[in-house]
């Protein structure tokens, strides 16, 4: 590996002296929003060359070929020899890109802040971003480290005089410099197939909410609350990354005027947004916090949370968070609530739905995934196949199936006052009958949005 670049020695500078400023505000928030991502794009621009590879692929396998050089987006390049089978993850986006790309059973190791998706809890910790145990690094024997922001220069040579490969992804300007990182950490970890997937399903939400949106003549105005009380207030700035998240939603961010992420509270009374955007953690205090209570959205009611992790860490769920957002600041152009009872038809057969489902029974996996995706079962959740006898016993308020149960089972169902609902998995409109009974009816729009334009 080459001697780390004069690049990142500056932009490390840079680094640190916005979080000095900005440390008091941010105790209560995501620690990915530490990060001072105002630097990176003109820093970038000068200094740092774009992701490229200089090794070639194999066309008949459509597999990456090592050994594989890359550029970093601090400059530096790196080989790595073999596909990498133990990696550790210095950021927490770099965790969530590894999962969303397939990649997720390859990782050894995290930092502290690495809590999505759930099933990370289960790899080991070696520290904070910037305090990093290099030793433990070390003993769980990586073929690769991604790291990002805040991961500290000697970090860098100590696993560089190891040998350990370091593939250093700096905080991007906008969504298409997260498509890039998503595709290149894909190519790094042989992915890329599931990586270009994965940015496919990001362009096709974004997408969705440029089409939803399409007939909107003003956008309401939008606070996005980072810190406040007694430090400060902070908020995106107009050349922050998540400016660009708070506009593709169609909000109009009253911080796009200033840089960085300081703000005057003076002039956020002054210019009294529609909408208060922050964590759910944040509401509370927020709310009853002088003289937050005179504006406007918290009198109102529209203070709307979200998990901003989704904001702050670049990677998939970005998009997540446009469409998230998109639904809170313009309801109107998106389905509404189910109103019950109501009747959805499946195939041929009407069902009469008279509240919404508190409980429900895949009865198999294909029709569980497709709950999954619209939200009525955790993402966490695992299918786990059921007798009837077992079903009757647990009594959900209905069972939804993509085959027909036998004229006995049918009978233990009616007996125990079960109704099942019948659904053919691989039809487009049983996203959208589903969203309908269960009152995922936004959810639901997206989903059928995306898979039927992915299909094309």
């Amino acid at each position: 590996m080459q001697k780390k670049s004069a690049v990142r020695s500056f932009m490390r500078k840079y680094q640190k002296m916005q979080a000095i400023i900005m440390c008091g505000a941010l105790v209560a928030s995501s620690t990915s929003v530490l990060a001072a991502k105002e630097a990176s794009s003109e820093a970038k621009s000068e200094s740092a060359t774009e992701a490229v590879s200089e090794a070639g692929e194999s066309e008949e396998s459509g597999e990456v070929s090592y050994p594989l050089t890359l550029t970093g987006t601090d400059g530096t390049e790196i080989t790595i020899n073999e596909e990498p089978e133990k990696i550790v993850s210095m950021g927490p986006n770099m965790t969530e890109i590894l999962y969303a790309i397939g990649a997720g059973d390859k990782l050894v190791g995290r930092t502290d802040y690495c809590d999505y998706p759930a099933a990370v809890s289960e790899v080991e910790s070696v520290g904070s971003i910037s305090n990093a145990d290099i030793e433990k690094i070390l003993s769980l024997e990586p073929d690769l480290v991604l790291a990002s922001t805040h991961f500290s220069d000697d970090a860098v040579k100590q696993l560089d005089d190891a040998g350990v490969p370091v593939l250093y992804l700096y905080d991007e300007g906008d969504m298409e410099g997260v498509y890039d990182m998503i595709s290149l950490v894909g190519e790094a970890v042989n992915c890329e197939e599931a990586a270009e997937k994965t940015v496919d399903e990001m362009q096709t939400k974004m997408d969705y909410v440029s089409d939803r949106l399409a007939n909107v003549d003003e956008n309401p105005t939008v606070y996005y609350v980072v810190g406040y009380g007694e430090y400060g207030d902070y908020t995106a700035g107009g050349d922050t990354f998540v400016n660009g998240i708070l506009t593709a939603a169609g909000g109009d961010n009253i911080a796009s005027d200033v840089e960085g992420w300081s703000y005057s509270t003076e002039t956020l009374l002054e210019k009294d947004p529609q909408y208060v955007i922050l964590n759910a953690y944040n509401e509370e205090g927020f709310c009853t916090t002088d003289p937050y209570t005179e504006l406007s959205a918290v009198k109102n009611g529209f203070v709307e949370t979200i998990d901003t992790n989704m904001l702050d860490r670049q990677g998939p769920r970005n998009a997540d968070a446009v469409v998230e957002l998109a639904q809170m600041l313009h309801p109107e152009c998106f389905p509404s609530d189910t109103e019950y009872p109501v009747n959805v038809k499946s195939g041929v057969v009407e069902y009469n739905i008279e509240s919404c489902p508190e409980s429900v029974y895949a009865a198999s996996e294909e029709v569980f995934d497709l709950l999954k995706e619209i939200g009525v079962v955790s993402e966490d959740a695992e299918y786990e196949q059921k007798s009837v006898e077992d079903v009757v016993l647990e009594a959900p308020a209905v069972v939804v199936a993509d085959a027909e149960y036998s004229a006995e089972e049918k009978a233990k169902f009616d007996d125990a006052n079960i109704p099942v609902i019948y659904v053919d998995a691989e039809d487009d409109e049983t996203v959208i009958t589903l969203g309908q009974i269960f009152n995922c009816n936004a959810k639901a729009d997206e989903v059928a949005y995306v898979k039927a334009a992915l299909e094309k």
